[in-house]
């Protein structure tokens, strides 16, 4: 007699204390090294990151034992390879510096010692020191007293995350394993952003923008520099962003992740190769219409901080693509056509290709019904080496079905529909999930806030409108210079088609979304009372104020937008939630964190007293100390808050009949 499936437990918060957040994916010979973070310690408000080693034969070790801050970005040593490097804050240091841990079970010793820390570590090719990037005045010791005053001269001074930058001016530094001081190796007046070494290491290339007009422009500079230091040179000026540097194994070519903006924010980033003698630059992904990076939503997981472009020996460059509703690791020849490696609905966050003719490859994955764990890519086979999450299979999460809605104007539109946990008579109330971005993607990822409302007897109906990443960039564009209109239409229509199909309660509806989802459910509640409550997250009510208040405001609104406010104001104005606020009457929760500094504070504050003046039903939640990654990498209790106030408005509003 066959025995009863056990029922799914229960989902509550308590499932942050179970979750395992992996990262930094790095094989040393044929053991796979990675950081694992968890919640835990004071009071468990603050995260806890140590690397593990998992062996051969699938035991898993613990390389550090830090009970306080997050070990990652571990690097080998190269030629004898005694030596893993790795970024700590660990025990009592406020800010990360750069860690030793021999391989032959030592504890751990630190190389720098730095005051305001260091980032971007790396190993110099031969092995006997590492770059890293610094303040000089902090290395050398001499730095004054920072005033509590602040003196801006700069357009771009700030950034979200990081609070005032317009004073950070981090340099390429040396610092060799038997020294006693690092070395400095660039004295630009402006920050080096990113830089790698040649593989014979005769050369450092770095981006910078060492040109007056920066505030003014997109352009990134790449700079060659002697690696025992020497006047920079400029080998090329490209007309965007630049991202992940990585030199071919032979030194010939430089691979790199960057953006032209060619149709502006709708440009796919792609692969672009520099021929290092010649300087021949070419787009390599762009012939193929491949959107390189990770373009997935997903609420449970951790950065992953090592190169994004990785060369195998057989002179190939992986990278990740996002494909409209998944991802996929794509590896390519300069001279061929891209390879998936995989063909599975998942979301890669981080890789790792191994050396050899034949190398292993692992990626940290996660999908609609698993957090993230690590698996072995084989041709034609994928296998799980790790079970790091295995808590989660108690829960039986369920995969979203996919569906694609026809639009009114003949495009499919690609939606989810997450069904309630537990199943009732008759069609359920629903919640619209709006993504942010809005050049992101909803697919197959996992989000604990979609299985947490379901938990609560709600419907979870996500999609991907005009606007989205991941498409073609006639769809991606669609959004550009016309918010609120065809995005808007996409999603009401996507609402229509599941109230067609009998699978949400047309009089239980919510919406809800987060920065350009914020936007858009304060448009959609200006615009229509089919909604019977809302929540905003850290979003925009106004785009006139947004343009000087955010760390981007006035580049994301001159393309989005077009022009400035003076020059364009009633488009300014047309475009803005706020214009329509006398139309809603939607019961709204809004939640933001007081340090955003891309939908700064002061979005949410008019929205609130603008409906408070008007009697509406409202709140507002402000999260002290957060910034515009809460829901992603926010205080766990934080976190935990905003989940719960989420859950507990459309308890209250949605689930009795009217």
């Amino acid at each position: 007699m066959a025995r009863p499936r056990p029922k799914a437990g229960r989902l509550d918060l308590s499932v942050f204390e179970k979750a395992r957040f992996l990262a930094d994916p790095l094989f040393v010979g044929r053991h796979l090294v990675f950081a694992e973070i968890r919640i835990g310690g004071d009071k468990k408000r603050a995260y806890i990151g140590n690397l593990w080693q998992r062996d051969p034969d699938g035991r898993l070790r613990k390389l550090t034992h830090q009970t306080k801050g997050i070990a990652h970005h571990p690097q080998h040593q190269p030629g004898p390879g005694r030596w893993l490097l790795f970024l700590s804050n660990r025990q009592d240091a406020k800010e990360p510096q750069v860690w030793l841990l021999p391989l032959d079970r030592g504890e751990p010793r630190p190389l720098t010692t730095v005051k305001g820390g260091v980032s971007r570590p790396l190993w110099a090719p031969h092995g006997k020191g590492v770059f890293f990037l610094a303040d000089p005045r902090k290395v050398r010791g001499k730095e004054e007293e920072t005033p509590d005053v602040q003196v801006i001269r700069r357009l771009f001074y700030k950034l979200n995350g990081l609070g005032f930058i317009h004073d950070r001016n981090r340099q390429i530094f040396y610092q060799p394993l038997r020294g006693k001081r690092p070395r400095q190796i660039t004295r630009g007046t402006e920050p080096v952003e990113n830089f790698t070494v040649t593989p014979d290491g005769q050369w450092i290339l770095f981006t910078a923008r060492w040109f007056p007009e920066a505030d003014y422009t997109w352009r990134t500079d790449l700079y060659r520099v002697p690696a025992e230091g020497g006047d920079p040179e400029v080998i090329l000026e490209f007309p965007g962003f630049i991202g992940s540097l990585a030199p071919s194994p032979d030194g010939r070519f430089l691979a790199f992740e960057g953006n032209d903006l060619q149709r502006g924010f709708s440009t796919h980033p792609g692969v672009w190769l520099l021929d290092l003698e010649t300087l021949e630059l070419r787009n390599l992904t762009r012939p193929f219409g491949l959107y390189v990076g990770n373009a997935l939503n997903a609420d449970f997981r951790w950065a992953t901080s090592l190169p994004s472009l990785q060369w195998d020996e057989n002179g190939r460059v992986h990278f990740v693509v996002t494909d409209r509703v998944t991802t996929h690791l794509v590896r390519m020849h300069p001279e061929g056509e891209p390879e998936a490696l995989d063909q599975e609905d998942w979301c890669i966050d981080g890789f790792a290709v191994g050396r050899g003719p034949d190398p292993e490859i692992a990626v940290i994955a996660s999908r609609m019904d698993h957090p993230q764990e690590i698996y072995r890519l084989q041709p034609g086979r994928v296998q799980a080496l790790t079970r790091i999450n295995r808590w989660a299979l108690q829960y039986r999460f369920r995969p979203a079905r996919h569906f694609q809605v026809p639009a009114s104007d003949g495009t499919r539109i690609d939606a989810f529909y997450l069904p309630p946990r537990r199943r009732r008579r008759g069609a359920p109330p629903a919640i619209l999930e709006i993504h942010g971005g809005p050049r992101t993607a909803y697919g197959h990822s996992f989000m604990l806030e979609f299985h947490y409302l379901a938990e609560a007897g709600f419907a979870v109906i996500f999609a991907n409108p005009r606007g989205s990443a991941g498409y073609p960039e006639d769809f991606t564009d669609g959004v550009t210079r016309a918010y609120g209109e065809r995005d808007y239409q996409d999603l009401m229509e996507v609402v229509d088609y599941f109230v067609a199909q009998g699978l949400a309660d047309p009089e239980r509806l919510g919406v809800t979304g987060g920065s350009y989802g914020g936007f858009m459910t304060n448009w959609i509640v200006g615009h229509t009372r089919r909604f019977r409550a809302a929540v905003t997250q850290r979003s925009i009510s106004n785009f006139v104020s947004f343009y000087g208040t955010s760390d981007i405001g006035w580049r994301f609104s001159e393309h989005e937008i077009g022009g400035t406010p003076w020059q364009n104001l009633a488009t300014y104005w047309h475009r803005s939630p706020l214009a329509y606020v006398e139309n809603i009457q939607t019961p709204l929760l809004i939640l933001h964190a007081e340090e955003d500094l891309r939908c700064p504070m002061e979005q949410a504050e008019q929205l609130f007293v603008a409906l408070k003046v008007l009697k509406r039903e409202v709140e507002l939640v402000r999260y002290p100390g957060e910034n515009h990654e809460l829901s992603r990498s926010g205080r766990p209790d934080h976190r935990q808050d905003r989940l719960r106030r989420i859950r507990g408005w459309f308890e209250r509003h949605l689930l009795r009949k009217p």
